[in-house]
């Protein structure tokens, strides 16, 4: 399960750098979803990377994991609403979850619901304390 918890840290990471980098394009792109008052999509645009960053350094790293694995899911949820949302409200706009740019399809909440699972598939795994082995069931 160690694997797992590194790659969702990992593609978190990889997702949310580039935006926090680059805060400009994903606040364009927070607006386009039409969800959130113009007064806070700066804030928004500067909020969503930074916390995908945290949570990517939680599981990656291992330190508070559980956190970011429960994290991961709750954002991961969140966005599989607001894409069917945006899908069911007819716009056609770039999804914004990464680098390049991608418009959103079914496919994108079924992804973000995959996520969601396997983070909450990390977060249900048994804490093992540092030094102690693993006893099979």
């Amino acid at each position: 399960m160690t694997i797992l918890r590194v790659l969702l840290g990992l593609f978190f990471l990889a997702v949310g750098l580039p935006k926090a980098a680059g805060p400009e394009l994903f606040a364009a792109q927070v607006a386009a979803y039409q969800l959130v008052p113009s007064s806070l999509v700066t804030l928004v645009a500067l909020v969503i990377p930074r916390l995908e960053v945290l949570i990517g350094v939680c599981l990656a790293s291992g330190f508070l994991a559980r956190s970011g694995a429960l994290l991961a899911g709750a954002l991961s949820l969140a966005f599989a609403m607001v894409t069917a949302l945006t899908l069911v409200r007819g716009l056609q706009i770039d999804c914004g979850c990464l680098p390049v740019a991608l418009p959103i399809t079914w496919a994108h909440p079924l992804a973000d619901l995959g996520l969601a699972g396997l983070a909450f598939l990390v977060l249900s795994q048994r804490r093992i304390p540092p030094g102690k082995v693993a006893k099979r069931r």
